[in-house]
């Protein structure tokens, strides 16, 4: 998802005018970096292991001087997400992993129309809350701390 995406998904949330979301330009940024904020603290950083699973890839690769074939691990790291600014063009992608991007512009839409609708604020905080804590139940579930590496050779 990009910035221009969310921006659109808050306001198809918010049930809004294009004009209205002009009005709202800095409240949306900043529920946007808040939103993106809480789901890293809430979600990404206790289930950090649970991502590295799901997002680590593994790859093989010939060293050409040798010709031995070597596996190389891509580790999933905790990304580093810069501050949305007014600066931030539309197509800036948002760097989340995609199984926490379906949630975002939820809890986004929850802190921008707090404010004016608390009723639809509260729709959006419960459907993050859930989606939170069923990822969380679903990370937990299993021990994403194990890692194996080769196997039997005869």
């Amino acid at each position: 998802m990009n910035w221009g995406e969310l921006k659109l998904a808050i306001r198809d949330l918010g049930f809004e005018e294009d004009s209205t979301m002009t009005e709202y330009e800095t409240i949306v940024r900043n529920a946007s970096n808040r939103a993106i904020n809480m789901i890293i603290e809430d979600i990404l950083v206790p289930c950090k292991s649970y991502f590295v699973a799901l997002y680590s890839t593994k790859t093989k690769e010939i060293d050409p001087e040798t010709g031995e074939e070597h596996i190389v691990i891509n580790k999933w790291e905790l990304p580093e997400i810069d501050q949305i600014t007014a600066d931030t063009t539309d197509d800036t992608e948002i760097n989340l992993p995609e199984r926490v991007i379906p949630v975002l512009s939820r809890l986004a839409s929850h802190y921008v129309w707090l404010d004016d609708d608390q009723v639809k604020a509260t729709i959006y905080w419960n459907e993050y809350d859930a989606f939170k804590n069923d990822l969380i139940a679903e990370a937990t579930s299993r021990n994403y701390n194990c890692e194996f590496y080769g196997g039997l050779w005869f």
